[in-house]
């Protein structure tokens, strides 16, 4: 009678054995699997995309957005769902993928606080919630994502400082911060350890105090963007003197003094320049005259003072150059009429005098 008991416990043993084969072998994938019927389970999915796309049928390394470890079978490595909309809160319980390096839930209408235990992803590279409605601050626990080449918040509605614990992420090389909440001063010392950085964007918040002089030294950064903050004080002038700037938006801030104009101004690269909206004073720096690459330049609404530089026709790409409600003095020069490729010429409300040369007309 005991072959029987045999016969029908066998085939139980072979279903459990597939089932867990299909849904994670081993207590690390199980713990990968439990995170993600969380987190899914905190999403109220309006459009069913989890419900349809996430059940049992199929193993969760193959469910959307999901792709496991091809090492370390079962372990996730990515969740990327962007521009679903997903609605809800981040569970904390993400931090249990410990095997995850991207996390890209932009656009999905994410709601609450950046859970603490996201400092738990020693392995994350990517981290994008751009596009959202994440509230609170950003967690100091983030000074634990040393991996981390990409960190995107933007447009959220993220308050209060940035954490001095950031400035450990020494392979940060992409942080967007724009079109948030932030205030207070931005850590001097932020990014003194961070040598691969290509873009900062900080625009669009609250921030007060001056500009680190450590983002003069970043020697790959391309992209600068602290525009409409409440920075004050003057741009240190190393920040003149980037071999790879293509573009500096500081508009819209209450950043003073002259603009150095010596041999300590040279931007090579740069195409975009916009310092409108500032406390600026002194003349156009001469050193404009070697950006060859130049494409907009904008200084409205400053202090500049002088004549309009007849060295401005030399720029051979500018398309937008911006010079209104300054205290600029003396003739238009007809030259700029062999701007070529200029779009858009803006000279109003100065101490101009003459006739506008019929070159310009």
């Amino acid at each position: 009678m005991a072959l029987p008991i045999c016969i029908v416990v066998l085939p139980i043993f072979l279903l459990s054995a597939s089932a867990s084969s299909s849904h994670g072998n081993g207590s690390g994938g199980e713990i990968d699997l439990s995170t993600l019927l969380t987190f899914k389970a905190q999403l109220s999915d309006p459009l069913r995309i989890l419900a349809k796309n996430w059940t049992n049928e199929m193993a969760f390394c193959q469910w959307l957005g999901v792709k496991c470890s091809l090492r370390h079978r079962h372990r996730v490595v990515s969740l990327e769902l962007p521009d679903m909309p997903l609605h809800g809160e981040v569970t904390p319980h993400l931090g249990n993928l410990s095997f995850l390096s991207v996390l890209d839930l932009a656009n999905t209408g994410l709601t609450g606080p950046i859970p603490l235990n996201i400092g738990r992803l020693r392995r994350l590279r990517y981290l994008g919630l751009r596009d959202n409605s994440l509230s609170g601050s950003i967690p100091s626990t983030m000074g634990n994502l040393t991996s981390l080449h990409v960190l995107d918040l933007m447009n959220n509605s993220i308050s209060g400082r940035i954490p001095v614990e950031l400035q450990g992420l020494r392979n940060l090389w992409y942080i967007n911060f724009q079109k948030n909440s932030l205030n207070g001063s931005i850590p001097l010392d932020l990014f003194n350890n961070t040598p691969r950085f290509i873009e900062l964007n900080l625009g669009n918040n609250s921030l007060s105090g001056t500009i680190p002089n450590g983002i003069g030294y970043l020697p790959a950064l391309q992209s600068l963007v602290m525009e409409f903050n409440q920075l004050s004080g003057p741009v240190p002038q190393a920040i003149f003197n980037m071999s790879m700037l293509q573009e500096m938006y500081l508009e819209g801030n209450h950043l003073t003094g002259p603009i150095p104009s010596n041999k300590s101004f040279s931007l090579p690269m740069v195409q975009n320049i916009s310092l409108s909206l500032n406390r600026f004073t002194g003349e156009i720096p001469i050193g404009l005259s070697e950006c060859q690459n130049l494409e907009k330049l904008s200084l409205s609404k400053n202090f500049f003072e002088g004549i309009v530089p007849t060295w401005l026709a030399k720029l051979p790409r500018l398309q937008l150059l911006y010079l209104g409600i300054n205290k600029l003095n003396g003739p238009i020069p007809a030259v700029l009429s062999n701007l070529t490729n200029l779009l858009e010429l803006d000279l109003s409300s100065n101490n101009l005098t003459g006739r506008i040369p019929p070159e310009l007309g």
